[in-house]
């Protein structure tokens, strides 16, 4: 019969819709939406399809003529293509639901492996930050180090680093530029003085005339520049920069001439 063919394709749409609408309680909205939408429509298609059947059986108690049947036959095979029609749709929500639901985890999967790798990763640094020198000052060394001879004097270039615990408190110092070579045919070793900085991040502070050392301050790296002052008739062989701490030396570069 029509009506309990049409009666059973309904049930059996409500219950897939509402298996889909319970897995995607948890899923995004606009999925969510799309399955409610689609059970709403099977849910009037259905009943519209049981109310036709319904009205027929009632406007004719007796035997329905053919026409009739004819014409209820229409009216169900045509709700029963909206139904497939509805059906299809729930069917395409249910697949992007599982999309959903496998990139979801597919996502949860990468962020617990990043996790255990940072946790790895502080585990080492924690190695790490034991092997480093108790003092607040930290390990400082030169990692480049390039005089050049100008018109003027020697410009130079300088490259710092320093490796220390998190959260201690910037390297305070100062640079100290000495030079070997000759004056007036003699050997002879002096210390150069600063003629100007060539940037701000020569030194924290510009010294004062015939000052020896170059005050600066830094955390991680310093880069700095300047032009030292050579005396007059010195011939420098080589350059040795040396960083002090509260007139401790604490890394020191030197660099061979001619410059």
């Amino acid at each position: 019969m029509p009506s309990k063919k049409a009666a059973k394709a309904a049930f059996l749409f409500m219950l897939n819709a509402w298996r889909a609408f319970s897995a995607a309680k948890n899923m995004s909205r606009s999925v969510l939406f799309r399955i409610l939408l689609v059970l709403v429509v099977g849910l009037v298609i259905g009943g519209e399809a049981m109310y036709l059947v319904l009205r027929q059986r009632d406007a004719e108690p007796g035997a329905p003529t053919p026409a009739a049947m004819q014409a209820l036959n229409t009216e169900l095979a045509q709700r029963g293509a909206d139904l497939e029609f509805v059906r299809r749709q729930l069917d395409m929500a249910e697949g992007e639901l599982a999309v959903e639901r496998s990139t979801r985890e597919s996502l949860t999967t990468q962020v617990n492996t990043q996790l255990d790798q940072l946790g790895t990763l502080r585990d080492r640094l924690a190695f790490y930050e034991q092997l480093l020198p108790p003092g607040p000052g930290g390990v400082v060394s030169v990692r480049g180090l390039d005089v050049e001879h100008t018109a003027d004097g020697l410009s130079y270039r300088v490259l710092l680093m320093r490796s220390a615990r998190s959260g201690s408190p910037p390297f305070v110092g100062s640079l100290q530029f000495v030079a070997d070579g000759t004056q007036d045919g003699k050997p002879k070793t002096v210390v150069l003085n600063l003629l100007r900085p060539g940037t701000p991040t020569a030194a924290s502070a510009t010294p004062k005339s015939g000052a020896d050392t170059i005050p600066f301050d830094f955390d991680q790296y310093q880069r700095g520049q300047g032009l030292l002052a050579l005396p007059a008739g010195f011939v420098p062989n080589s350059i040795t920069l040396n960083v002090l701490e509260g007139g401790v030396v604490r890394a020191t570069r030197s660099v061979k001439g001619p410059f």
